[in-house]
C-alpha cells in the first residue's frame, strides 16, 4: 500500500514538471527573444520609446520635445533586424537590433536607442 502511494505521489510530480515545462515559452533566438517581451526606453531629457508585438503586429512608439511617431503593423524579425510595415502610411521601416541580456539597442540610420525588458510580473 505505502509502495503504490509513493508511485502515485512521483507519477503526480511527473505529470506537474511536464505541465510546467508545457507552458514555459521556448527562446530559440534572437528573433524569439524580441518578439516576447515589452521593450521601453524612458530618458532624463523626456524622450520615451516602447516597443512591443502582439500576434502579427508589431508597434513602435517614440516620443521626444513634444513630438510623437508611432509605427504599427504586420512584422518580419530575423537574428538582427527588424522590419515594421506600417498600416496606415503603407511605409516600411527596418531597425538593425542587438540583445545584451535584458537590454536591447534598436538604430537605424546611424542612431541608436537602448530599450530595458519589461517582465510581467
Amino acid at each position: 500500500m505505502v509502495m503504490r502511494g509513493k508511485l502515485f505521489l512521483i507519477s503526480v510530480l511527473i505529470l506537474c514538471m511536464f505541465t510546467l515545462v508545457a507552458c514555459t515559452p521556448v527562446i530559440r533566438n534572437s528573433a524569439d527573444e524580441l518578439t516576447l517581451y515589452h521593450w521601453r526606453c524612458e530618458e532624463e531629457n523626456g524622450k520615451t520609446a516602447d516597443l512591443s508585438f502582439d500576434g502579427d503586429d508589431g508597434c513602435l512608439s517614440v516620443s521626444s520635445g513634444g513630438a510623437e511617431l508611432t509605427i504599427r503593423g504586420i512584422y518580419a524579425v530575423t537574428d538582427d533586424s527588424l522590419l515594421i510595415c506600417d498600416r496606415s502610411t503603407g511605409s516600411d521601416y527596418r531597425f538593425g537590433y542587438r540583445l545584451y541580456g535584458d537590454r536591447i539597442e534598436l538604430s537605424s540610420n546611424g542612431s541608436a536607442i537602448t530599450l530595458q525588458k519589461i517582465t510581467e510580473g
